[in-house]
């Protein structure tokens, strides 16, 4: 079990959940579909897992997009939270909407993570990374809220098959392009 610096919040509604399953057995479902699976607390999985004891379960997420302090770091853990520790885990690792590109920058970042996540691999082969880099903290703040290149979302990662012809845009803004490789 991990421990975190934090520990999860149990709120009033969990805590007369727990004590309920405690005392009556509550309605099981034959099957129940959890999404954004990484972000639920050993309780809120608690709770799931009692209205599933004799049902099934789907369950869905990004151990990489775990926003809390206690988000699941593997699926084995979370399973077992849920109740289901032995059921088999299929990792989806073939994307269609982001570029290779993209995904190969993220797939460095995956040792780094303290989370059970399998490399991704793109279909798409269009796309271009690039880094932008500044010493000088306001420059960079500056760079989030007015993109260099025309089209492109402030502070997002975006897929430009076009970069090469915006190239005088970036010049202009005076933003030195080096593309990651």
């Amino acid at each position: 079990m991990r421990v975190s610096a934090r520990a999860p919040r149990v709120t009033r509604i969990e805590l007369r959940d727990e004590l309920a399953g405690l005392v009556e057995r509550p309605e099981s479902y034959g099957h129940v579909v959890v999404d954004e699976a990484q972000g639920l607390s050993p309780m809120q999985c608690r709770a799931i897992a009692r209205r599933t004891a004799f049902g099934s379960l789907t369950v869905l997420g990004d151990l990489a997009q775990g926003a809390t302090p206690w988000a699941a770091r593997s699926w084995r853990e979370q399973l077992a939270h849920l109740g289901k520790a032995e059921a088999p885990v299929v990792p989806l690792t073939l994307g269609y909407r982001v570029p290779a590109a993209i995904v190969e920058l993220t797939n460095r970042l995956l040792p780094h993570l303290g989370a059970d996540v399998p490399a991704g691999r793109s279909v798409r082969r269009d796309g271009e990374v690039e880094v932008r880099r500044t010493t000088d903290p306001r420059r960079g703040r500056g760079a989030r809220r007015e993109p260099a290149v025309r089209g492109a979302h402030p502070g997002g990662v975006q897929a430009d098959t076009g970069a090469r012809g915006r190239a005088s845009g970036v010049a202009e803004a005076g933003v030195n392009r080096e593309r990651w490789g």
